[in-house]
């Protein structure tokens, strides 16, 4: 009786056929990082979108705010002085009760201005008169520039005299570098000075 060669089950891979297989998953493997990683640059990028509009927009709620109760714009206090991009406003000072003091001549003083890449607002209320305390703060980081128009009764852009301002325009931008191109912001809008005396005629 002859002996029958055993069979074997199936044929292993080869060499070449497993470097193949890891070459391919290396392939794919790639592509999946790489769209990962476009991925998380994507929403890193939007992410600091949505802080620099933040950054950009939050000062615009303060400015409204301060230009509106304002009775006017100064034209210098302590050692600044206003300019394009430094705005100096007199508010009235109010009491302990919320009443305006003396809208003649009982004043605190509102500056911004840009320092070190953030919008600062000082406050400095009138001492033994105002019931605001002085204040420093800044609003928003990443602040590239801040500037202001000054306008008055009749719309006509300011260049000197800003103390006859009736109205102001601001424009706050920003811009923030480090996920690919440097994003940019801008925004701007014009106030009127709701408490400033109407033009005398």
């Amino acid at each position: 009786m002859k002996e029958r060669p055993l069979r074997r089950g199936g044929r292993g891979f080869t060499l070449i056929e497993l470097l193949i297989v890891m070459v391919v998953m290396v392939i794919v493997l790639a592509a999946v990082m790489q769209l990962y990683v476009k991925g998380q640059a994507y929403f890193l990028r939007q992410g600091a979108a949505a802080d620099l509009q933040e950054d950009v927009r939050y000062p615009l709620a303060w400015l409204s705010r301060d230009i509106q109760s304002a009775v006017g714009v100064a034209t210098s206090w302590g050692t600044s002085t206003t300019s394009a991009s430094v705005l100096i406003l007199k508010v009235p000072s109010i009491d302990a009760s919320g009443a305006i003091v003396d809208l003649a001549s009982d004043f605190d003083y509102v500056i911004y201005s840009v320092a070190d890449g953030k919008l600062r607002r000082t406050y400095d209320g009138l001492a033994g008169v105002s019931v605001r305390q002085d204040s420093s703060r800044y609003l928003g980081d990443n602040v590239t520039a801040f500037t202001a128009e000054y306008n008055d009764f009749t719309g006509t852009v300011l260049t000197s005299g800003f103390s006859s301002a009736a109205s102001v325009r601001v424009e706050v931008a920003g811009a923030v570098a480090g996920l690919g191109p440097t994003l940019h912001e801008n925004y701007s809008a014009k106030f009127k000075l709701r408490n400033r005396p109407a033009e005398s005629e």
